[in-house]
């Protein structure tokens, strides 16, 4: 016979199981003075200034999810450009993959640099994410499958259609921040053009987010607030601004 005290147990514990939340994680890269630490700060609202990221550093961002608990969002920032990719075996772990968002940010006022710095920081990254799958599919052998079809249910590629056969989807959440984009505006159109082609066709073949930002434009920051709220605390993904292109 089930007592009221071991009804009020259950009962306990089925709330614990409802109000609890998960820590999400997001690792920011790049070169050199590309803006990491500027898109950071402007997503955390602190006015002071920036100083040269030194390897790997780390914040949070905190945001109530109800009375007893908060939701903590924490923030990793790769320095070094592709110089010190080792360092994302510390972000990019099997704790933290199925709720890590990779952030990578991009000067636009130096083209010359941007490829080199975007290819190589994707393929790094990306190297390290399938070996942490591998690993996690020693435990569960159904892992890769499962995380495949979140991936793809996220994008939206659950049915078949055209979309989905040009896309060779990252297999967590990718955001591609291109910065500095007041000094972009002033450059030839013609340039402009291809490298804005050039990052969207990019963006979607890994079913990444592409954003365009300045902290000298309002309408960025709030661009770049959204996406990473929806990053750090579980949000929903919506087309804010005419600089967010979203998948």
């Amino acid at each position: 016979m089930v007592s009221i005290w071991d009804v009020a147990l259950q009962e306990l514990k089925a709330s614990d199981n409802a109000d609890k939340v998960t820590d999400r994680y997001i690792l920011f890269a790049g070169a050199s003075s590309c803006g990491k630490t500027t898109a950071i700060l402007k997503f955390l609202a602190r006015d002071e200034p920036t100083r040269p990221t030194i390897a790997l550093e780390y914040t949070f961002a905190r945001k109530s999810a109800n009375m007893q608990n908060k939701l903590t969002g924490h923030i990793w920032e790769l320095g070094g450009g592709t110089h010190l990719t080792k360092l994302v075996e510390v972000p990019i772990n099997p704790d933290t993959l199925q709720h890590l968002t990779i952030a990578i940010v991009i000067d636009l006022s130096s083209p010359d640099k941007l490829w080199v710095t975007l290819e190589g920081l994707i393929k790094t990254t990306k190297e390290r994410v399938d070996h942490i799958i591998k690993q996690l599919n020693k435990r569960d052998p159904n892992f890769s499958k499962t995380l495949k079809k979140a991936t793809r249910h996220r994008l939206g590629l659950d049915k078949d259609n055209i979309e989905s056969a040009e896309i060779n989807a990252f297999p967590i959440p990718l955001v591609i921040i291109g910065s500095k984009y007041d000094l972009f505006q002033d450059m030839d159109f013609e340039e402009k053009k291809l490298i804005i082609g050039a990052m969207r066709c990019l963006a979607h073949c890994n079913g990444a987010t592409l954003l365009f930002t300045s902290s000298k434009i309002d309408s960025t920051s709030k661009a770049l607030r959204h996406v990473m709220n929806v990053a750090a605390f579980d949000g929903k993904l919506k087309l804010v601004s005419h600089f967010l292109i979203a998948k």
